[in-house]
């Protein structure tokens, strides 16, 4: 996990927490005011509200925990913002 790395980007961790700039991929709700470039590239895709000023993250560890293998996904929350081609 790089500090190079895109906002958006999706990634796996053998750790059993999201490195810093990172968050787990658990499904959880965000405030759009307080990630405003993630939520510029993934919307509502996920849930939440724009009225409640809201989105959500992916929920591929839906409890917030390493799987059976040990695997986090985990999404770059704090990075480089991906120009566009």
């Amino acid at each position: 996990m790089s500090p190079d790395s895109y906002i958006a980007s999706i990634g796996t961790t053998l750790a059993p927490f999201a490195p810093t700039g990172w968050l787990p991929c658990n499904g959880q709700t965000l405030q759009i005011n307080a990630y405003q470039p993630l939520y510029s590239l993934i919307g509502n895709r996920y849930g939440g509200s724009p009225t409640d000023g809201t989105f959500m993250l992916p929920a591929f560890n839906p409890d917030g925990k390493p799987d059976k293998d040990g695997r986090l996904v985990v999404i770059c929350v704090n990075g480089i913002y991906p120009a566009r081609p």
